[in-house]
C-alpha cells in the first residue's frame, strides 16, 4: 500500500472512531467498485484481442493462400516444391510453414535431391483451411474461393 493510502485509511479508521462514521468502509467499497469496473473493461480487452488476433491469423493466411495461388500460377507442375537454396523460395517456405504448417494447415515433406541439398513438398490440408475461415467468419474473395474449389478432392 502506498504511503498516501497509509494516510488516507489512518485518517478515516480515527474519523470514523471519533464520528462514528463508516468512511472506511465506503472507501473500500468505492475501490471494490473500481476495480471490478477494471476487470470488465479487462476482460472485454482480451476478447477483442482474441477476435484481432483471430482476424491477423486470418489475413496472414490469406496472404499465404495468395502467394500459393501464384506460384500455381507461375509454375503450375511444381508450386507446391520448393527449393531452399533459391532465396525467394526459402522466405516464401518460411512463411508458410509460419502460418500454415505450425497452425496444422498443412503438412511438409521433404526429399533428398543431393547431399546436403533437399527439396521441400507442401501438403495443404484445404479442408482445415476453409474451416479455420467459416470459424474466424472470414469470408474469401470469389476468385480465390473458386480456386480452393478447384483444388479441393
Amino acid at each position: 500500500m502506498r504511503a498516501r493510502d497509509k494516510i488516507l485509511f489512518t485518517t478515516l479508521i480515527l474519523v470514523d472512531h471519533l464520528l462514528g462514521t463508516n468512511l472506511v468502509e465506503k472507501e473500500l467499497a468505492r475501490r471494490e467498485a473500481k476495480v471490478a469496473r477494471y476487470r470488465a473493461r479487462m476482460t472485454e480487452l482480451e476478447k477483442q484481442l482474441i477476435r484481432l488476433e483471430g482476424l491477423l491469423e486470418a489475413i496472414n493466411l490469406r496472404l499465404c493462400l495468395l502467394y500459393l495461388r501464384e506460384r500455381s500460377l507461375l509454375s503450375p507442375e511444381r508450386w507446391l516444391s520448393f527449393d531452399p537454396n533459391d532465396p525467394d523460395e526459402d522466405k516464401g517456405l518460411d512463411l508458410l510453414i509460419e502460418h500454415l504448417v505450425k497452425p496444422r494447415l498443412a503438412t511438409i515433406e521433404m526429399d533428398k535431391v543431393e547431399e546436403g541439398h533437399y527439396v521441400y513438398h507442401l501438403q495443404p490440408n484445404w479442408a482445415a483451411i476453409r474451416a479455420f475461415f467459416a470459424e474466424q467468419q472470414a469470408e474469401l474473395e470469389s476468385s480465390m474461393e473458386g480456386w480452393l474449389s478447384r483444388l479441393e478432392p
